[in-house]
């Protein structure tokens, strides 16, 4: 920012250019939804896997809305179904704790705190503040 060169021009010429081509994208929230954030996480184990044996993902809800998610091989590699379920709460916190700021940013007040969901019981002794779910209860 206190030495901008041609090349951070071009960058920021580029994302207006994105931002003008979707001009007419966006999130729509159901005004009589309330607000809150909600996170599904999830690690599962492949057992013929040759690289990455574990893949984990996280859904992120403002409401009803989607408003983000991630899948990816977890690496490195972990030990334990118990380990792999404890990193991908901690990547889905860590999202949650950036994403949290923004509607307060608006001037929108969440109904409540964040709550982190988890198909897994065996790390709830590493993160007790998070509730654990079964498949035909939570997800949509």
């Amino acid at each position: 920012m206190h030495a901008p060169s041609q090349l951070h021009m071009q960058a920021i010429k580029q994302v207006l250019r994105y931002l003008k081509g979707t001009v007419h994208h966006g999130l729509f929230l159901k005004q009589e939804a309330p607000l809150f954030l909600t996170t599904i996480s999830n690690s599962s184990c492949r057992s013929n896997a040759t690289d990455s044996p574990v893949t984990t993902s996280y859904l992120l809800y403002l409401g009803v809305s989607l408003v983000f998610w991630k899948s990816t091989r977890q690496r490195p590699v972990s030990r334990s179904s118990t380990e792999a379920e404890y990193r991908v709460l901690a990547n889905a916190t860590t999202k949650v704790l950036r994403v949290q700021n923004l509607p307060q940013e608006l001037g929108v007040k969440l109904r409540r705190p964040p709550t982190l969901f988890c198909d897994n019981t065996s790390h709830l002794p590493l993160c007790p503040s998070c509730l654990s779910f079964s498949n035909e209860a939570c997800c949509p």
